[in-house]
């Protein structure tokens, strides 16, 4: 029987075994690259990176039943731009937690600043201190604390600089693209998750996104609900 393949990325801080608990849920062949390790590729401008990154990804696809696309958070806003330029090497994108985009070019300078911010933090902070202030953002109050995160399995430098070149500042608005697809696109948020069931549900008002899922978690759906997160990707791919 043929397995549906999964290419997941994972959010800022992330680790490939953030995906663990999902892939107990979903049996299918998962290729989840770490992006923070000390092994990983250098951090790159979002197309760059994104071009390298599919450039290494050469799984057998005409072996899967189908190919999904599954990005959290960060990994999601990278996802973004494998849907625009890559959107026909798979079946299915689906975005977890997922900022399309500002539009304000004000809003847009200030977040590259308090990135900026941030990046120099992680780089010159104690790492028990940075993590706390990291997990005191508002977006995080009604969400699970992340899986333990220890400085030894973690690239200062990489961290920082994504920071910097992957700043929701940096970021372009997907919102074309994200129409453009939106057959192919599917949408999950948190229902704790004030702020990204804003953004879902103008997009979807603005007919940009059909519909979209909420679980009940907050902003780290993977962590918070993985079983529901798992049964809500089941019924889109099935």
């Amino acid at each position: 029987m043929q397995q549906d393949l999964i290419f997941a990325l994972h959010g800022f801080l992330g680790q490939s075994q953030d995906w663990f608990a999902c892939q107990k849920h979903l049996q299918a062949q998962w290729f989840t690259p770490e992006m923070f390790n000390k092994t990983s590729p250098p951090i790159k401008s979002y197309e760059v990176y994104v071009d390298e990154l599919i450039a290494r990804y050469k799984p057998d696809g005409d072996m899967a039943r189908k190919k999904v696309f599954i990005g959290y958070s960060l990994g999601g806003r990278l996802g973004l731009y494998i849907l625009r330029k890559y959107s026909w090497l798979f079946d299915h994108f689906i975005f977890i937690s997922t900022h399309p985009g500002l539009s304000s070019f004000d809003l847009r300078q200030d977040r590259q600043k308090s990135d900026a911010v941030w990046a120099d933090l992680v780089k010159n902070e104690p790492w028990e201190s940075f993590l706390k202030k990291w997990n005191s953002q508002t977006v995080f109050l009604k969400t699970s604390l992340e899986p333990a995160r220890y400085e030894k399995d973690f690239d200062m430098i990489k961290l920082s600089e994504s920071l910097k070149l992957w700043s929701l500042g940096t970021q372009d608005e997907m919102h074309e693209f994200i129409l453009k697809h939106q057959n192919k696109v599917s949408w999950i948020v948190g229902s704790e998750d004030p702020k990204f069931i804003g953004i879902a549900e103008e997009l979807k008002t603005k007919k940009i996104l059909l519909e979209y899922s909420r679980i009940h978690s907050g902003h780290r759906v993977i962590f918070d609900n993985p079983k529901e997160l798992t049964d809500v990707i089941k019924n889109i791919i099935a």
